[in-house]
């Protein structure tokens, strides 16, 4: 039933975020701006979405080993089996699903994998922070952010366009992702304040939830061992740093294949944009979410670039995003001879059975 629920919920955003972007749009246009991409430029952003792939395994392999080897293949599977289950169920299954393939094939227990998931999922935020650091400090509006004909937004959002509000927003995003950074570090060197203070603070709002985020806190620390090693963790900082680079990369030589002039700090910016955007809740293979961010990412650093222009380039990043994800993501499903719902399912029974234990 919640599940349902939330798939009914993405699947409504969805409708509506694509009828405010896509309305009253020249198709032709965006056909023409798709079809006079550089093909070069194209193959080459492709390239480095690839690359991003098999940097995002390295860096994992950094954290899995912690426990026992595991090769590149297994991880590879486990992974895109996970982001294509991300694409295609609701409720970011993926990375529940992620775990299960891991534990399948490394014969792990699930528990143990889904730490490792989210241990991956906190040096991702360390790359993250190099990016929202580059798009804070480089991009400084002077003039409210003028948006092209054809993409008129509600009165009401009007203040949030000026340079002021524009620079604090980033600010405070910057800020909100230093906390969580500075909170998580606080967990792995002083695992007895981290829980103090939460059964301190949560327990003046609910008993029952401060045991639940202490037990969690107790078991992310426990899952941040890998960090004890520093050449592990170097290991995973460097490689998360690469996969960040290589999307900045991806992003530039797509904006280079469609003929836009940008600003040096363009990709990080449209990567911030997005990041922040598909964080929200989740629609079917993020389509509408993924597209706003990147049009807002255009829109933002790119003045005077045309709506058709901005929803070409938005069409064709999330295609090649998905598509390759689909393709990988198939593969891995039959080598490890698996079905991605009945995977689904498993994962989320086990998430159950380990929330109840």
């Amino acid at each position: 039933m919640k599940r349902n629920l939330q798939m009914a919920v993405g699947a409504a955003l969805m409708a509506v975020i694509l009828w405010f972007l896509f309305r009253g749009t020249d198709w032709t246009r965006v056909w023409n701006d798709l079809a006079g991409a550089n093909l070069f430029w194209i193959a080459v952003s492709l390239v480095f979405i690839f690359a991003g792939f098999a940097f995002r395994i390295m860096r994992w392999k950094y954290i899995v080993r912690s426990a026992k080897p595991v090769g590149f293949a297994m991880l590879w599977d486990a992974t895109q089996i996970g982001f294509l289950a991300n694409f295609t169920l609701p409720a970011r299954a993926g990375e529940a699903v992620r775990a299960l393939v891991l534990a399948r094939g490394a014969k792990l227990p699930f528990t143990k994998c889904v730490a490792f998931v989210a241990l991956d999922r906190v040096t991702d935020l360390f790359g993250l922070l190099l990016v929202l650091i580059v798009s804070v400090t480089a991009y400084r509006p002077e003039t409210a952010v003028q948006f092209p004909p054809g993409f008129q937004l509600p009165e009401w959002a009007s203040p949030i366009l000026e340079p002021d509000a524009i620079r604090n927003g980033a600010m405070l995003a910057f800020a909100a992702m230093s906390v969580v950074a500075l909170g998580l570090l606080v967990v792995y060197l002083r695992q007895g304040w981290a829980l103090a203070i939460s059964d301190a603070v949560l327990g003046l709002v609910s008993k029952k939830f401060a045991a639940m985020v202490h037990d969690w806190i107790q078991h992310f620390a426990d899952g941040l061992h890998v960090f004890r090693s520093p050449v592990d963790m170097a290991g995973a900082l460097f490689y998360s740093t690469l996969v960040w680079l290589t999307a900045a990369i991806s992003i530039a030589t797509a904006l280079y294949a469609f003929h836009i002039d940008a600003p040096w700090y363009a990709p990080a910016l449209l990567l911030s944009m997005l990041s922040v955007i598909i964080a929200l809740p989740g629609t079917p293979g993020f389509v509408g979410t993924f597209h706003l961010g990147i049009m807002l990412g255009l829109f933002f650093s790119v003045p005077g670039i045309s709506a058709e222009t901005a929803k070409a380039v938005a069409i064709f990043a999330h295609l090649a995003n998905l598509i390759p994800i689909a393709i990988t993501g198939a593969h891995a499903l039959h080598r490890q001879q698996a079905g991605l719902f009945q995977l689904g399912r498993q994962a989320e029974h086990l998430e159950e059975v380990v929330e109840e234990s």
